[in-house]
């Protein structure tokens, strides 16, 4: 007796054949899908990262990307960590950016400090 495969329409599963029968295996971590996330997790769901790098965005001096649990987010350095791309020469001011950001939901203004 031959196995045929069961599509369970998970991206994050390899519909395949076990002896007889169909079975559904995790995908590997970092696979591409579209369906809740943008990354299979290699237990079979579809997470917004697995890596850092999988989230959007571009890291710099004063703030980097991170995934923890299978969601994106930032971590920003410490005030006053020195970064070249800064007129004063520290994160002061992207800070304050940020802290009005997140305070006022979406809108984001930067706030003169240095």
């Amino acid at each position: 007796m031959s196995c045929v495969p069961v599509d369970d329409q998970n991206p994050c599963t390899d519909d395949v054949c076990q002896g007889t029968m169909p079975i559904h295996t995790p995908s590997p971590a970092g696979t591409a899908c579209t369906e809740g996330g943008t990354v299979c997790n290699g237990d079979g769901s579809c997470v917004e990262c697995v890596l850092a790098k999988d989230c959007p965005g571009e890291d710099s001096t004063c703030q980097y990307r991170t995934c923890a649990l299978g969601k994106c987010g930032q971590q920003f350095a410490p005030v006053g960590t020195p970064a070249s791309n800064q007129v004063a020469g520290d994160c002061n001011k992207m800070y304050a950016t940020v802290k009005v950001a997140s305070r006022r939901k979406k809108t984001t203004r930067t706030s003169p400090t240095t």
